[in-house]
């Protein structure tokens, strides 16, 4: 049976909010572990209480190491570079579209790049090129927050002398 339908663009009218736990608001709960703590996500028309920042939403994410599209998701990247093998792809699902690419690097067990957390803290917070002791480029700075980062580092390279626009940084994963 075949109906008439209209799409509209509604996602405008609605925010998502995350709480720790669960209080009683009309909309749609999903447990949830967004921004590396474990909660509960409400998606609903409106809601009225206290919101974080943009800023201190980024801290957070920063801080727990969770990839934003854009910055450290992008298109064609391998959602295991990003560490969402770990919580967001499953291996015991039906097919999907890029399940025998994700299945094989499971049975690799490699990539050619990882996201990792960096700390700034001896020096100013940049985006750029990390660079080794030898001065070759072994990945890069997505996403800064105060001394904290995120980005993404070749396979094979473990902590080390990096730094990033000549100044120190250190890996904290």
């Amino acid at each position: 049976i075949a109906d008439e339908v209209e799409v509209m663009d509604r996602s405008g009218e609605f925010g998502l909010w995350h709480f720790s736990e669960i209080n009683d608001s009309e909309g749609v709960w999903r447990s949830a572990n967004r921004y590396g703590f474990v909660g509960f996500d409400l998606m609903a028309e409106t809601f009225h209480g206290d919101s974080l920042t943009d800023e201190e939403v980024e801290r957070i994410r920063i801080g727990n190491g969770i990839p934003k599209w854009g910055t450290e998701l992008k298109q064609g990247m391998l959602p295991p570079e990003a560490g969402l093998d770990a919580t967001d792809i499953s291996y015991t699902k039906g097919c999907y579209i890029g399940q025998e690419v994700i299945s094989r690097i499971k049975s690799a067990g490699k990539v050619n790049r990882r996201l990792v957390k960096l700390d700034f803290h001896q020096c100013p917070a940049v985006l750029g090129e990390l660079v080794d002791r030898d001065g070759k480029i072994c990945g890069e700075v997505t996403s800064i927050t105060g001394s904290s980062g995120l980005g993404f580092l070749k396979r094979g390279m473990e902590a080390g002398d990096l730094s990033v626009c000549g100044s120190k940084v250190r890996l904290l994963q």
